[in-house]
């Protein structure tokens, strides 16, 4: 069986255990295979917690993701395919990017 140790409503400790006096003088609580380390609990029900949102990333991560999705050989080879044909074929997509992605 699958036991808990509650400390101030909070899962605290998980163990599979032959039974909930497995470890004398600590109160355990069976517990089912869906709850997690740091689910609440109420005397009757445990409440998983939501995962904590993703911080936001800034502007300089947002943009070397996007960057990151053309390899450095592909954009040496659009920068020398640009001067060779007198185009701009890399400076429109740096542009469109630091665009989309403004500094904050």
């Amino acid at each position: 069986m699958r036991a808990a140790r509650i400390v101030n409503g909070l899962v605290a400790d998980m163990w599979e255990v032959p039974s909930l006096d497995a470890f004398e003088g600590m109160q355990l609580v069976e517990v089912p295979d869906s709850v997690v380390m740091g689910a609440t609990y109420d005397g009757t029900t445990f409440t998983n917690q939501s995962p904590a949102p993703e911080a936001p990333k800034t502007y300089r991560e947002l943009r070397a993701a996007e960057y990151n999705q053309k390899s450095t050989g592909e954009q040496f080879e659009m920068l020398y395919d640009d001067a060779v044909n007198q185009t701009s074929t890399w400076v429109d997509w740096q542009t469109e990017i630091k665009a989309r992605i403004a500094k904050s």
